[in-house]
Order: C-alpha cells, then sequence, then structure tokens
C-alpha cells in the first residue's frame, strides 16, 4: 500500500529540510563564471497541488549576460534532482518564463553599474528582476552602492530579502530608472496598470524616475487598450463614489483572504472601472488612441476623492515582452 498524502507531505517537508542544510555548491561548468548565492525552488505534490517553497544554494552560472540557475551539491545527486526526476517539481510554464526572459532583459540593459537609484515595480513579473538585481550584484556586475525604491510593500519586502539597500524618494533624488510590468501595453506604450492595487505609488515612483521601462510577457502586448484588458483599476477614498461621467460599471474590488474590500498601501479602496460600454468607445475603436485616454485620465481625475488611475500615459519609454518560444520582444515609445 503506498503512503498516505499526509506521510507524502511530511515526506516532502523533509526533503525541503534537507536542501536548506546543503552548504557547498559544485561548479557545473568551469568555464563559466560562478556566482555561489541563494535561489528558491517550488515543489509540488503532483496529487494534491499542494505547493512547499524550497530554499537552497545555487550556482548563478552567466553566459551572455543571462543566468542560469543550476543547483549541484557535492557527494550524492542533490535532493532537488531526486525530486525532478520522479517528476514531482514544477518546472517554469511558458508565461512565467516569458516573464522571467522580459525582466532579464531589462535589467540587462537598463540598470548599469554607475547608477543611484533604482525604481522597482510590484507584481509577479518584477519578482524576476529584483533575483535579477541580486545576482548582478553578488557576481560585482552592479554596485552595493545602488540603493532601490519600492512602489510597494511587496517590493519593499522583495528588495530587503535579497538583501538590497533600500532607498526613498525622500532622499530627494531622482531615480536613474524604474522598472515595472503592466496589464496591458497598446502600440503606443499606453499602460493600464493597477491589477495589483499598488497604481498610485508606481505611477509616483515613475514619475519621479529619468526612464520607465516596461516589462511583461506576450499576453499584454495588444494593438489597443481593451482589447484583452476590460477594466481600468482606480484607488479612491473609502468615501468616493463610482466615477459615473463617462458611463461603463465600477466595481468596488473584494478582497480574497478577509471579508470586506481589498485596501491598498495608502488605506484607499480600489475600483475596477469597465469602460467598454463607457463613452469611451463612442465613435469606434479607433477613437481610443493616446490622446483620447489622456482625456478620460483628465476627467477621471477631475472627480473628487478619486487618488489616482491605473492609465499610465506617455511615461513608459521601453518594454520588453517575453515570448513563449523564448524570444524578447522590445518596444519603444512613439513620439508623442
Amino acid at each position: 500500500m503506498g503512503l498516505g498524502l499526509g506521510a507524502r507531505l511530511a515526506r516532502l517537508a523533509h526533503l525541503a529540510r534537507l536542501a536548506r542544510l546543503a552548504r557547498r555548491v559544485r561548479p557545473h561548468c568551469p568555464r563559466a563564471r560562478r556566482h555561489p548565492s541563494v535561489g528558491s525552488v517550488l515543489v509540488y505534490h503532483h496529487t494534491s497541488g499542494v505547493q512547499l517553497p524550497v530554499t537552497l544554494p545555487v550556482t548563478f552560472h552567466t553566459r551572455s549576460g543571462w543566468t542560469e540557475f543550476t543547483p549541484r551539491f557535492y557527494g550524492q545527486p542533490s535532493t532537488l534532482s531526486r525530486i525532478m526526476s520522479s517528476g514531482t517539481a514544477q518546472p517554469l510554464s511558458p508565461v512565467e518564463a516569458a516573464k522571467r526572459d522580459a525582466a532579464y532583459a531589462a535589467i540587462d540593459r537598463h540598470v548599469r553599474p554607475d547608477m543611484q537609484m533604482v525604481g522597482i515595480g510590484s507584481g509577479s513579473t518584477i519578482v524576476y528582476g529584483v533575483q535579477r538585481i541580486a545576482a548582478k550584484t553578488q557576481a560585482g556586475d552592479l554596485g552595493p552602492h545602488i540603493k532601490y525604491v519600492p512602489t510597494s510593500f511587496q517590493a519593499k519586502k522583495l528588495i530587503t530579502q535579497h538583501g538590497l539597500p533600500l532607498g526613498s524618494l525622500d532622499e530627494g533624488l531622482r531615480l536613474d530608472v524604474t522598472i515595472d510590468g503592466c496589464d496591458e501595453a497598446d502600440e503606443e506604450l499606453t499602460l493600464i496598470k493597477g491589477g495589483g492595487g499598488c497604481l498610485a505609488q508606481e505611477k509616483v515612483v515613475a514619475h519621479f524616475s529619468r526612464e520607465f521601462v516596461v516589462i511583461a510577457d506576450y499576453r499584454k502586448r495588444s494593438p489597443r487598450l481593451g482589447t484583452a484588458w476590460a477594466y481600468v483599476p482606480i484607488e479612491v477614498l473609502p468615501l468616493a463614489y463610482v466615477p459615473e461621467r463617462l458611463g461603463g460599471s465600477a466595481v468596488l474590488r473584494m478582497a480574497q483572504a478577509k471579508a470586506g474590500p481589498v485596501v491598498t498601501d495608502n488605506s484607499n479602496f480600489i475600483l475596477d472601472w469597465h469602460f467598454r460600454d463607457s463613452k469611451v468607445f463612442e465613435g469606434g475603436p479607433e477613437t481610443t488612441d493616446r490622446v483620447k485616454w489622456s482625456l478620460v485620465n483628465q476627467q477621471l481625475l477631475a472627480i473628487p476623492g478619486l487618488v489616482e488611475t491605473g492609465i499610465f500615459i506617455n511615461m513608459a519609454r521601453q518594454a520588453y515582452f517575453g515570448q513563449a518560444d523564448g524570444s524578447v520582444q522590445e518596444l519603444a515609445a512613439k513620439p508623442v
């Protein structure tokens, strides 16, 4: 009789503890530059779907500006290798791999050793960006003097967990660059952001940056806003009501793990404004260009109690979209 679910999970937890105890790293490629550090692997029980994070030493092999995460240990084959060979390790999905590739490309090309302050966005894609920055810092490719300004509580935790110096806009320095994701981007790099509820702080940090670079997977690029993303997140004071002037419908975003609405880092609420039935689309989708979205944004911001919108216009200079085939598409903003 096979092991029950409880016993299997206990075994996985034991393997996770063994992985954490590993101390030495075997070089995988003598010709590659080796940088011992710490990486995270997600191990899961393939029947129940229960996931266990495993943190273990890995070796970063840098080749042509890219990093391979290759965990190897002295002695017997590593715990991770045994888990992977048994079919219980979770590889990156095509979407996650695309996020990683876009983040790596942006970090390699826009975060330089001579910089002083770098803005760190929020969301799932920026996680790979911070991992890349940490690896390059440990390798000596980026200086330890660079400070990183978070756009959310999540971004702050990412920065500190990777041992990177925290910065703040209070220091009075203009940021050299901010790297952040998006929910949707059109061909003019007008963006919809705020799916994670951090839109106000993200917009402030991006505004005070000399350069704003977007990273995303292939699903986020659209010929026009509204093709793949049906609503604009809006941060409002708790007493503010829906933006009725433009029609459509605004839905108060409810929390998933607590009773009541989502509360932002600024103690405000989030309204998700579904705009497809609103005046934005009067005259057909050909009118929803950068100028039209700019007017919409101005009308929204004129509503009392509205703090900020998730419409980012004339802010992003460059975007990187990771593709399912492993390539990365670059898109530069068109001149205004």
